[in-house]
């Protein structure tokens, strides 16, 4: 269906032209019928939100299935990210011993860690990353420029990724940015 559209009842032709079509679409991708009935509902609602934009729409079928594509796209990441928040917190919650130990675990894998590193790098990455001095205070105390103290950050954390496994790596990142 190719065709422009004009006039403000021309929204009403296209509900009636396309719900039946986008519902179905949706409901095929999403496999629940009420989810399907709000997704639509949110798409047409979209569409009237919108609808000084219609008049410059060349192929209104197509505006409108990528309109429920993209509606079905933002369902799944909001969902997957909603499951993956909610895993998170049960797992803070249901489990803080396990939480406790981890974290114990992961600090004597990092304390192991820094011991291989330089003494200039270690020292530079406890004051940055442990006790949160910026790198403007760790180069006044230390007597050296921003630059080197940035430099000596930045190999300190090459360093470290050699010697720790990315995942617990990704754990004492989480722990650090948790402890702030």
């Amino acid at each position: 269906m190719e065709s422009k559209v004009n006039t403000p009842l021309d929204i009403e032709k296209i509900f009636h032209d396309f719900n039946d079509k986008v519902y179905g679409f949706v409901l095929k991708n999403v496999g629940n019928v009420d989810l399907a009935k709000d997704i639509t509902q949110e798409i047409f609602l979209k569409v009237c939100l919108r609808k000084d934009r219609l008049a410059e729409i060349e192929d209104v079928s197509n505006y409108i299935y990528l309109m429920a594509r993209n509606s079905i796209i933002d369902h799944f990441r909001k969902a997957a990210h909603e499951t993956d928040y909610r895993k998170t917190l049960k797992e803070d919650i249901v489990n803080p011993v396990e939480q406790t130990i981890k974290q114990k675990h992961y600090a004597t894998v990092l304390d192991d860690a820094l011991e291989l590193l330089p003494p200039r790098q270690k020292t530079i990455f406890v004051m940055h990353r442990q006790q949160g001095q910026s790198l403007k205070e760790i180069s006044k105390q230390l007597g050296i420029s921003y630059f080197t103290v940035k430099n000596h950050l930045a190999e300190a954390g090459k360093n470290l990724k050699k010697v720790i496994n990315p995942e617990i790596m990704y754990s004492l990142i989480v722990i650090f940015f948790n402890s702030f």
